[in-house]
């Protein structure tokens, strides 16, 4: 479903349509026989449309704070080897009997898990030694 991007006229603020409204829709909605003062589409802009504070208001629930999507590159993936280590792991770990120290990554997660299985409790990773303490 196509929206459209609502610009308040005095500040600036962007609001996102919750569906297409058009001029007649804009007209019933607001109760403003004309839209000229109000609702102005900007030039060049793929359906944005400027809008005065006033009819802001009447739009009322049409209306929601536009989605600012995070700039692609503040957008970082963290390897699942780097991620903590899930509740499963840490769950089977204890029934395994290995005392661990968090904060634990998946990864050294899953090491000391083939380890404890294979009986070897102490294990080498990439940041130096570490050891599982059975007990």
């Amino acid at each position: 479903m196509k929206k459209q991007i609502v610009v308040n006229k005095q500040t600036g603020e962007r609001f996102e349509t919750t569906r297409w409204l058009s001029v007649a829709d804009a007209v019933r909605i607001t109760g403003y026989n004309s839209l000229r003062s109000v609702w102005r589409p900007i030039a060049g802009s793929g359906g944005e449309v400027e809008v005065s504070p006033g009819a802001i208001e009447c739009f009322g629930s049409h209306l929601k704070p536009e989605a600012v999507a995070a700039p692609v590159q503040a957008q970082t993936t963290v390897r699942w080897q780097d991620q903590p280590a899930t509740q499963a792991q840490l769950d089977y770990l204890a029934k395994l009997r290995v005392r661990v120290e968090l904060p634990l990554t998946k990864a050294q997660a899953s090491r000391l898990i083939d380890a404890a299985r294979e009986g070897d409790a102490a294990l080498e990773y990439e940041d130096g030694p570490y050891t599982g303490e059975v007990y």
